[in-house]
C-alpha cells in the first residue's frame, strides 16, 4: 500500500488526525491488514505549478524508481494506492509506466 499525498500536503501530515495525532497509515492500517506493507511517498507539492522545472511527471518518475527498488523481486503482490488530490495525478502516471 502507497499513500501518496496531495497539494500542500507532506508524507506524514495529510495522514494524521489534527486532534488525535493519530497517523493512521502507522496506528490504525497495519491492525487491519497485518501483512501488508504500508509506504508513504513525499515530495513538494510546491514545486508542481512554480517555475521549477520539477513536476508531476518527476515526482511521478521518482515514485516509480523508488516502487522499483522496494518491490524488487516481489513484482507480483498487488500494489494498492491511496492518492489524494494532486497525489492522484501522480499515482495515474505511475500506473501507465509499470
Amino acid at each position: 500500500i502507497v499513500a501518496v499525498h496531495g497539494l500542500n500536503g507532506t508524507a506524514r501530515k495529510t495522514w494524521t488526525d489534527e486532534d488525535s495525532g493519530s497517523f493512521w497509515l502507522e496506528d490504525f492500517l497495519p491492525g487491519a491488514l497485518p501483512n501488508a506493507r504500508i509506504m508513504t511517498f513525499g515530495y513538494d507539492s510546491g514545486l508542481a505549478f512554480s517555475r521549477s522545472k520539477a513536476g508531476v511527471e518527476n515526482f511521478s518518475r521518482d515514485l516509480l524508481n523508488r516502487l522499483r527498488l522496494v518491490r524488487g523481486s516481489h513484482e507480483d503482490r498487488p500494489l494498492i494506492f491511496i492518492a489524494h488530490s494532486l497525489g492522484g495525478i501522480v499515482v495515474k502516471k505511475v500506473r501507465f509506466s509499470l
